[in-house]
């Protein structure tokens, strides 16, 4: 992994995430909200990102120069579609999960982590 790559896979900072998470009760020992209900329900998974992805912001970095940002702006494009073929498996969309797929792999084909997802 590259560290273009690393960082593509970061959303939000600290206020993001608060924005995001809003006045959501606590995950605590007693009341496991995580672990099983929203991650399991059709549709939720979508959704939750989604919503997420709506507090998308980039990192800070010190002068990372216009051929990382060009790296990471690769990367990330790729990252988003590699996600939009995720839900579009949850969704049961096979055309678009086939469109973004291939793509993916024509821009990607060293990554053997979406490879993985691929069937030889």
């Amino acid at each position: 992994m590259t560290p273009a790559a690393l960082i593509a896979t970061w959303l939000t900072d600290r206020d993001g995430l608060a924005r995001f998470a809003n006045d959501a009760p606590a995950v605590t020992d007693d009341q496991p909200r995580t672990e099983y209900a929203t991650w399991v329900r059709p549709g939720e998974f979508s959704r939750t990102f989604a919503h997420l992805r709506r507090f998308r912001s980039d990192p800070r970095l010190k002068d990372p120069g216009q051929a990382f940002n060009a790296a990471l702006a690769t990367e990330r494009e790729q990252l988003d579609t590699f996600y939009s073929a995720g839900i579009s498996t949850y969704t049961g969309d096979r055309a678009q999960y086939a469109r973004d797929i291939t793509r993916l792999m024509q821009a990607a084909q060293n990554n053997p982590y979406y490879g993985w997802f691929v069937p030889k």
